[in-house]
């Protein structure tokens, strides 16, 4: 909980002022404690799990898309010292939202077309921020830039598909997808792991690795996301 606790307060501090501080440096830190721990022991991402923000805000969102993506990444096969840039970029890939209106990103209602042009730059400002402090990883920029990329095309910013999707975007859209359906927000209640998984499979099949959709699936059924008791 107490390394949960670290990420999340790291990116809401930075989402909050993303000139505050070594955004770049303290997010190494947090990372390597995070990754550390997640190899150390086998079970520790079902721990994690336990404390993961049922609601979703942007911050507590970017820290469960990060325990996702590493979580799947070691399922594939990768080595924990190659997971370290990667584990940046999916702790920082909403960083860009940074730079829209508060009220825009939380809109319960229909978002008209300039609106939601607005929204797909968020992929472009937070590329765009990262280069302006200095990041010359070319993971981290790969995350952050094209998260929302399809497999299938149509994706934003860039419009990529097929193998110029790389294999750090593949996990990430999975794990960006997942949590979004599994988390509530003021505009929609969330869905449990089973139908959102469904869900997935389903109506977004053409999008997403089918590999590593299916190593995800594996992943999160062992656990059940704690489903936390209702507002009165």
């Amino acid at each position: 909980a107490l390394l949960y606790d670290s990420a999340r307060n790291l990116v809401r501090d930075v989402l909050r002022d993303p000139r505050a501080g070594n955004v770049l440096q303290r997010s190494e830190e947090v990372v390597s404690h995070m990754v550390r721990f997640l190899f150390a022991d086998k079970q520790a991402f079902y721990h994690l799990i336990q404390v993961t923000s049922y609601d979703y805000y942007t911050y507590t969102h970017s820290v469960n898309v990060f325990v996702f993506n590493i979580a799947l990444a070691a399922r594939l096969g990768v080595r924990e010292n190659d997971l370290h840039d990667f584990g940046q970029g999916g702790l920082l890939h909403d960083i860009g939202k940074s730079r829209i209106d508060p009220e825009l990103l939380n809109n319960s209602g229909k978002l008209s077309p300039d609106e939601w042009r607005i929204i797909k730059m968020h992929p472009v400002f937070g590329d765009q921020m990262l280069l302006e402090q200095g990041c010359t990883s070319e993971i981290i920029i790969d995350v952050v830039r094209h998260h929302h990329e399809k497999l299938c095309g149509g994706g934003y910013p860039d419009g990529l598909s097929g193998d110029d999707v790389s294999a750090w975007v593949r996990i990430c859209t999975i794990s960006d997808i997942f949590d979004a359906l599994t988390t509530r927000r003021p505009y929609k209640g969330a869905m449990d792991s089973y139908h959102s998984l469904l869900l997935m499979q389903e109506e977004m099949s053409e999008e997403l690795d089918p590999d590593f959709f299916l190593a995800f699936v594996e992943l999160m059924g062992k656990i059940e996301r704690p489903r936390r008791p209702k507002r009165t």
